[in-house]
């Protein structure tokens, strides 16, 4: 996977969709006008880097996250492994065997 200006572009378009907020939405989140964020799924501009790490903070995925695209939903992966570190081996292990009987169907 080559990562270029489109695929930035593209992870972005598709981590606020999965997030269910609008583009013009999360712009205001930013703190930005209406279209910025237009423009950057778009193709017209790429965020600066402290715009990129908001958009992180923002979407709850960190920049190693963003870079995977193999990760769907990364801030719902990262709240799920934030919820199974209080538990005990017992059940963790009783989870890897449902996503392993997940996965096999």
């Amino acid at each position: 996977m080559e990562i270029d200006e489109s695929y930035i572009q593209q992870r972005i378009l598709k981590l606020v969709a999965e997030s269910g907020q609008s583009e013009r939405s999360f712009s205001a989140k930013l703190g930005r006008s209406y279209s910025y964020l237009g423009n950057i799924t778009s193709g017209r501009a790429l965020p600066s880097m402290g715009d990129f790490l908001e958009i992180c903070r923002l979407l709850k995925v960190s920049p190693k996250d963003f870079f995977d695209s193999n990760s769907t939903n990364p801030a719902l992966l990262d709240k799920v492994m934030n919820d199974m570190k209080g538990l005990n081996n017992k059940d963790i292990l009783l989870i890897e065997s449902f996503i392993k009987r997940l996965k096999k169907e």
